[in-house]
């Protein structure tokens, strides 16, 4: 769990070795390299003492039970959320369960429920000799080992009860327990957090004795007055109690790591803490927790984090482990790591931490469409370690996307070690067996080197339950050999917004044998917002043994000779698996063992050995292989189409997986050997029952066809409900009761009524009279509580009764009930239940009563309550049997393939042409290995011979004619054709002297299958920019369900998040001259201009100009009026600011006008007709598109576009947006204009781009996230957006992607040092404000360099290619020829390596990098080279870079140049020696100017240095 909300990620990278240099710990760690060793702080608690009995203190809830439970805020790592290349590990990933289970459970109780109204639940627990003691937020119990409860639940912060201080006090969670093997005592641990000049507190209780009822030593200790101590986790060990917390100071600070005196607090003495900070490179640690046998003497305590390349630490997926050693006689002594940094690093196996963009909505539930958090940005609470004397092991565990796919599986390690300071990654692998996710794990190993892990599972037909697996140590390594065993299995879903799940849960090992693993977490019974419930659970793998054991090893083959790889070994109660090479171990307890091997398709055999204290005893097997015989048949519906259907069959231990039926015929065929099985067949389509099917097989082939009906809810498709006639009805039109009808009042205030007492007329939709409970008509301070029941009704003959009725239920207090009794009215069932909420008519209510269908004896009656609550009227009763029926027409099935590779195309729409509404989409058939991609299936009512087509982006369209036959499946393949170009060669270069131009060439060519088109365009530079990852990734999840588009946002302040350590390649400059946030900005000759805006209350009409060299803003004359996000653009020399919330809030419609040259404002004559704030703004052909915005101060969103023309200063409207959009980013690039994101209907990815010629806009690719509010602008032919809102308003990110228009792709780019949504952003590329979250404007601002080229025409005037537009047909080729002009006509004065690239734009779907160009221009003979370095020697004589100097040079015969120094005080220019002599003048406004004559050297550089002093001191 956490508090509050925010964001850290990782950066910087370690070095490829298994030792940290010291430059690469100074990144993390602030220490340069050689730096003095990092000292900790150390100090005392702030307070301890002997709590009282434990025991004594009387149950409590720590909060009044609420209907809304409260979330525990949280402060996640936010790690890098784009998918680097969706690895996935396959090499460690198990696809499939053993047939070996777990053992039965040896205890299964229930643990503590949500009785603080809270999420999440924070699960965790240890076990001791005699005890089992659970924590969760908030709350602490205590159980004997049978699961009776023996003290609470109790709120946790009772075990600080008269402790005083913020213990005592706050109850704020974050709960551990820990049981101390080696002292017998427990350790019980919270935080609280009060914050401000309180500071953070971290609470410690340790038990006096082994009674987790009796008396503790309480302790206060102070972590830190401004890093909160967020996520604490704990190791026990033998010289202290360590622990790792995630820090913030509100955004994220970095990790803690801290070592409590052990010794002095289990004498309840007073007692120090060492502490050490990291930077914000470091999150999620865990500190190792000894079980069993202590540690080697001496030995540090070994702190481990997982580490994904993709957040920027290191160059390859890694473990980074630190050693902790601490030193009580001086503490100051103690050191972690290699001064802070890793002591080493452990490679894994590739893994991908990014579920779901790392939003925490994302592991799906059954019969909800609320998500689970995943919590994959960190390793999972333990780091269990076990001692055995000759080695040491540690388990971890995390979560991992095991397939690409946002698919959650549980990446788990053993770690090792010969001494103390050399571990090895010993085995690792992801158990991710089916589609269901798995995550939230918890591991430990008994003293036999067994392993079992406890997990969250949940998915589409999963409710959230509790598993656990395993594996025996001579299991197949990186395997759990030991599947899964259900601890209890869910029957609700949790709902709340927040979709927290955890954050932790806790597997340990009883001591009192090392053998039995106990597991605690977290389920729902029912669906509810937070109704979660705790289980613990207990087992034990009949082959550990903590006294005398031994091995018995060996290999199984088939009488042919060959190993048999998945044979199942069990001896007694437990088992293993054989590898691939047929060979096993397994480790039992001394004596005479009965070993008894099973393989599918071979007799079983067993044998008797005698296992050898502290030895091995070898047994090998030969099996017989078994007959095996064919099991063929056909899969089909039996509800009335009787159709093929494309179904899965499992075979209970077949390996191999599952067998698949063919969909177009529905058959299938298996070899079986002799024997009895149970298939398990389920529909590939949805909402068809799933069957088992009993198959025995003999001596011959066998056909077996399986028939799969519909289920009840009746939405397969072909099918809909159909409705008999009415078997009752009643319409209350007598005025009374009708016969046979009754009513009980169980009030004395009356009841049911039949002739409208209060007047409300027949508000249910019905006509004439009806029935009424009117709780209004005895008057208030009454209570009317009262059934209508109705007659008894014979239904034996009636399957699926429905019960409909015309209803106006207006609520305020009580309840309105539907009640079924199917015993003669002796036992009440509740069908529908409606409380608070009104559900007004006119509306017909239908409700299924499954449990009257065949009954004889049915009653219904309809139970009212409630107090002056208003009423609920009835009419028109009836009961009819509802049946599904099937619709006419048949299906069609296929794929679509890629003509040119013949792979399947996912993604791909098929419809059908006659009828559009029917279509559908292709998907992967990862499961099915005989059955490629691109699958789609589809109803069609049109049968007989009718056309449908396929299409995907980028493929030409086809269509067929399909002879759709009625009630079966129909088989329709497509293959659609593309271009497909290849570049030889793919980048070109030229070195060539200035003043030459030459020429260079290469061919494109067409091998594809259909015609391409190929369009080339310059742009600058080889976008290496684009590489870097910038500052750690900021998530900073708001507060209070999101932020706002509207005007003023929500009014409330954000929070004051820090920004991140500066990280190129981005340059914090220099600060605005007021916090800002809504404003506009543009860019013109090199300057950015930023004006209007809003400060935390009210519009400004501020106006700045910031120049680049000098990192100075400059006031110009203010906007004429106060405007709140504006639009903002320059066309010829002119600033246009358009729209704008003014002050009441309403967007204005005048056109203001700014000349930089006369800093002058003019209000142009023109009205812009769809006034807007917050629209999108784009430059193209010298005019100026306004796209969507907000219409009121509440941000109703527009699809209008309009377009001025400064010239003719005329508005006129244009296409509109496909949606209704604000604050999403535009720009003009090629002649387009591009939009992306914004804030609509929902949040959104998608991307437009708008063609004036025939003004229309295209959908293009989506961006990876939903983003608004961004900083956009157009550079280098690209469309950046930078920083913004993400995960449907949740979330604000220092993220960007630049969009390639070229490409139709999304790139990131690098993360910005400040996260921030609603600033303002111009070309070069700069971001000036924003807020960090709520309505909180800054004044930060900064820069991202390389981004210079503003124009909307993309040109590189040095490079130009031959053709650079193409049509291929396919096997046609071209050669373009590339001319590089290194000419001063071209731009090109100066020697140097210039770079550019081609991008390629084609009709192709597949992807073409862009053509690399280099060309490398050398001086001429005669040139040298002029460089010094400028610096400012103030009145205190301290010298500095003189940024931004003015440095002007002068020569003979026309030569002169001007430049400026850069951020380190440098110039550099070639010239030619023909200017000798030449005269340098530096200068720089308030300092005093120096002139310097020179001589340039024909091939030689001369360096001349110039100090400047101020003008006055």
């Amino acid at each position: 769990m956490a508090i509050f909300a925010t964001l850290l990620m990782l950066l910087g990278g370690l070095p490829a070795a298994a030792q940290t240099t010291a430059r690469s710990a100074a990144r993390s760690t602030g220490q340069e390299p050689g730096a003095a060793a990092v000292r900790p702080e150390v100090r005392e608690a702030v307070r301890h003492d002997l709590s009282g009995m434990l025991r004594d203190v009387t149950p409590k809830s720590t909060r009044a039970l609420k209907a809304k439970a409260d979330e525990q805020p949280s402060r996640p790592l936010p790690r890098e959320a784009v998918k680097p290349t969706g690895k996935t590990g396959g090499e460690v990933l198990q696809q499939a369960v053993t047939a070996t289970q777990v053992p039965e459970f040896t205890a299964d109780f229930e643990g503590v429920g949500n009785v603080d109204a809270v999420l999440p639940p924070d699960t965790n627990g240890d076990v001791g000799p005699n005890h089992y003691v659970q924590m969760v937020n908030l709350s602490y119990a205590v159980y004997d080992k049978t699961g009776h409860l023996l003290l609470g639940p109790l709120p946790g912060n009772a075990l600080f009860d008269g402790l005083g201080g913020p213990c005592e006090t706050s109850n704020d969670g974050d709960p551990v327990v820990l049981y101390d093997e080696e002292a017998d005592r427990w350790m019980v641990t919270q935080f609280a957090v009060p914050g401000g000049t309180a500071g953070f507190h971290q609470c410690m209780a340790i038990s006096q004795t082994s009674d987790p009822t009796g008396a503790f030593y309480r302790y206060d200790f102070f972590y830190h007055q401004s890093r909160m101590n967020d996520y604490p986790k704990y190791g026990i060990w033998p010289d202290a109690y360590y622990m790792t917390a995630n820090e913030f100071s509100p955004s994220f600070a970095g990790a803690g790591a801290v070592a409590f005196e052990r010794e002095k607090m289990l004498a309840g003495l007073p007692a120090r803490m060492v502490y050490f900070h990291l930077g914000p490179d470091f999150g999620g640690l865990l500190p190792s927790d000894a079980e069993g046998m202590a540690p080697p003497p001496g030995a540090p305590n070994p702190f481990v984090m997982a580490d994904d390349d993709a957040w920027g630490i290191s160059p390859t997926d890694r473990l980074l482990m630190w050693d902790f050693k601490v030193d009580w006689t001086t503490p100051e002594n103690s050191t972690f790591g290699d001064n802070l940094a890793p002591s080493r690093f452990l490679e894994t196996a590739p893994f991908d931490s990014n579920m779901c963009n790392y939003a925490r909505s994302c592991i799906p539930q059954q019969g909800s469409a609320a998500k689970l958090d995943a919590i994959a940005d960190r390793l999972m609470y333990r780091a269990a370690y076990r001692n055995f004397g000759d080695h040491a092991s540690i388990v971890l565990n995390h979560t991992v996307d095991a397939g690409a796919t946002d698919h959650a599986g549980m990446r788990w390690y053993e770690l090792r070690s010969t001494d103390p300071a050399n571990w090895s990654l010993h085995q690792q692998g992801t158990y991710a067996p089916d589609a269901d996710h798995r995550w939230m794990g918890s591991g430990a190993m008994d003293v036999s080197g067994n392993i079992a892990f406890g997990f969250s599972v949940s998915g589409t037909t999963t409710f959230p339950s509790i598993r656990l697996a395993g594996r025996l140590s001579g299991d197949t390594l990186g395997q759990l050999g030991q599947a899964e065993r259900t601890l209890v299995a869910g029957t609700g879903a949790q709902t709340h917004t927040a979709s927290r799940w955890g954050d932790y849960s806790s597997m340990s090992v009883d001591p009192s044998d090392g053998c039995t693993f106990w597991f605690t977490s977290e389920y729902l019974a029912t669906t509810s917002t937070a109704g979660w419930q705790t289980r613990v659970g207990a087992l034990k793998f009949p082959t550990c043994a903590a006294g005398p054991h031994g091995d018995v090893k060996g290999k199984v083959t088939s009488n042919s000779g060959g190993p048999i790889a998945g044979a199942t070994v069990r001896a007694g109660g437990s088992g293993t698996t054989t590898g691939t090479d047929g060979t096993y171990k397994l480790t039992l307890p001394a004596g005479e063992q009965e070993i008894a091997v099973t393989a599918f398709g071979y007799a079983p055999s067993s044998a008797t050995v005698t296992v050898p204290d502290g030895g091995s005893v070898t047994a090998d097997f030969t099996l017989a292989a078994v007959a095996r015989h064919k099991v063929s048949g056909v899969v089909k519906d039996v509800s009335g189409h009787g159709w093929p259907l494309y179904a899965r069959i499992d075979v209970p231990g077949m390996p191999g997986g599952s067998v698949f039926t063919a969909p177009a015929t529905g058959a299938y065929s298996v070899e079986l050997p002799a024997g009895q099985y149970d298939l398990s067949v389920k529909a590939m389509y949805p909402s068809y029952q799933q069957t088992t099917v009993r198959v025995e097989v003999g001596a011959v082939d066998q056909v077996k066809d399986i028939g799969l009906a519909v289920e009840s809810a009746c939405t397969a498709a072909g099918y809909k409900y159909a409705y008999g006639a009415p078997l009752f009805t009643e319409a209350f039109e007598s005025g009374a009761a009708p016969e046979g009808w009754s009513v009980v009042n169980r009030t004395p205030s009356g009841g049911w009524a039949f002739t409208d007492p209060k007047n409300r007329g027949n508000l249910t939709g019905g006509s004439g009279n009806y029935a009424i409970a009117d709780s209004d008509a005895p008057g208030s301070g009454t209570t009317m509580d009262t059934d209508l029941a109705t007659p008894v009704l014979d239904l034996s003959a009636v399957p699926s009764p429905v019960l409909r009725f015309n209803s106006d239920y207006r609520a305020l207090n009580g309840f309105a009930n539907v009640e079924l009794s199917v015993d003669g009215g002796t036992t009440w069932s509740i069908v529908s239940n409606w409380t608070t909420a009104s559900r007004r008519g006119p509306v017909v209510e239908e409700l299924a009563l499954p449990a009257a269908g065949g009954k004889a004896d049915v009653r219904i009656r309809f139970h009212y309550k409630g107090a002056f609550a208003w009423w609920w009227e009835l009419d028109n009763v009836s009961l009819v049997n509802r049946s599904c029926a099937p619709i006419p027409g048949g299906l069609v099935v296929g794929q679509v393939l890629d003509g040119n590779t013949g792979t399947g195309l996912n993604g791909s729409t098929v419809t059908s042409v006659d009828k559009p509404d029917e279509k559908a989409t292709t998907a992967a058939t990862p499961d099915d290995g005989g059955l490629g991609d691109g699958f789609y299936w589809m109803f069609s009512t049109l049968t007989g011979g009718h056309p449908f087509s396929a299409a995907k982006g980028g493929y030409g369209p086809v269509t067929s004619t399909v002879n759709v036959a009625a009630d079966a499946a129909t088989k329709a393949d497509f293959r659609l054709n593309a271009g497909r170009l290849t570049i030889t060669p793919s980048s070109v270069t030229g070195t060539q002297t200035m003043g030459q131009t030459k020429t260079v060439k290469t061919t494109i060519r067409n091998t594809g299958n259909a015609p391409a088109t190929v369009e080339l365009s310059e742009r600058r530079g080889g976008f290496e920019i684009l590489g870097p990852r910038g500052a750690p990734l900021q998530l900073n999840m708001v507060k209070g369900g999101g932020v706002s588009p509207a005007w003023r946002g929500d009014s409330k302040p954000g929070v004051p998040f820090e920004p991140s350590p500066y990280a190129p390649p981005w340059v914090t400059t220099a600060n605005y001259p007021v916090a800002v946030m809504d404003n506009a900005a543009a860019a013109f000759e090199g300057k950015v201009y930023s004006v209007g805006g809003s400060s935390a209350t009210a519009n400004l009409a501020n106006a700045y100009a910031y120049d680049p060299p000098t990192d100075t803003w400059t006031r110009i004359a203010d906007v004429p009026a106060a405007l709140e996000k504006p639009q903002a653009a320059f066309v010829e020399g002119t600033l246009y600011v358009f729209g704008g919330w003014d002050t009441a809030g309403t967007p204005s419609n005048k056109v203001y006008a700014y000349n930089p040259a006369t800093n002058v404002w003019q209000t142009r004559t023109a009205v812009n007709p769809q006034p807007r704030a917050a629209a999108g703004v784009a430059v193209l052909g010298g005019q100026i598109y306004l796209v969507g915005g907000c219409t009121t101060s509440t941000c109703t969103r527009s699809d209008l576009v309009v377009r001025y023309n400064p010239g003719t200063d005329t508005f006129i409207t244009t296409a509109p947006y496909p949606v209704p959009v604000a604050w999403q980013g535009c720009g003009g690039i090629n002649g387009k204009v591009y939009c992306a994101g914004g804030n609509g209907a929902t949040t959104l990815k998608s991307t437009y781009a708008y063609t004036p010629s025939s003004n229309s806009w295209t959908q293009l690719a989506d961006l990876p996230v939903d983003f608004w509010g961004t900083g956009a602008d157009t550079a280098n032919g690209l469309l950046l957006l930078s920083t913004g809102v993400i995960n449907n308003s949740t979330t604000v990110t220092n993220q960007g992607w630049a969009y390639d228009p070229a490409a139709n792709t999304w790139t990131a780019l690098p993360n910005a040092n400040f996260a921030r949504y609603r600033a303002a952003a111009a070309c070069g590329f700069m971001k000036v404000g924003g807020s960090s979250g709520g309505f909180t404007p800054t004044a930060e601002s900064e820069l991202l360099p390389g981004f210079e080229q503003c124009t909307t025409a993309i040109d590189v005037p040095w490079l130009s290619a031959s053709p650079a537009t193409l049509s291929l047909n396919p096997g046609q080729s071209a050669t373009v020829t590339v001319t590089l002009a290194a000419t001063s006509a071209a731009g090109v004065a100066q020697p140097g390596t210039y770079t550019a690239q081609f991008g390629i734009k084609s009709n192709t779907p597949y992807p073409v990098p862009p053509i690399g160009v280099t060309m490398t221009v050398k001086p001429p003979s005669d040139w040298g080279k002029l460089t010094g370095i400028v610096t400012g020697v103030d009145c205190q004589n301290v010298s500095s870079p003189l940024r931004g100097a003015t440095v002007q040079i002068d020569g003979t015969k026309g030569w002169t140049y001007t430049l400026k120094a850069d951020t380190t005080g440098r110039y550099a220019i070639w010239g030619p020696k023909r200017a000798n002599p030449v005269q340098i003048i530096v200068a720089r406004d308030g300092w005093i100017p120096q002139t310097k004559r020179v001589t340039i050297r024909d091939g030689k550089t001369v360096t001349t240095n110039f100090a400047l002093r101020p003008e006055a001191c």
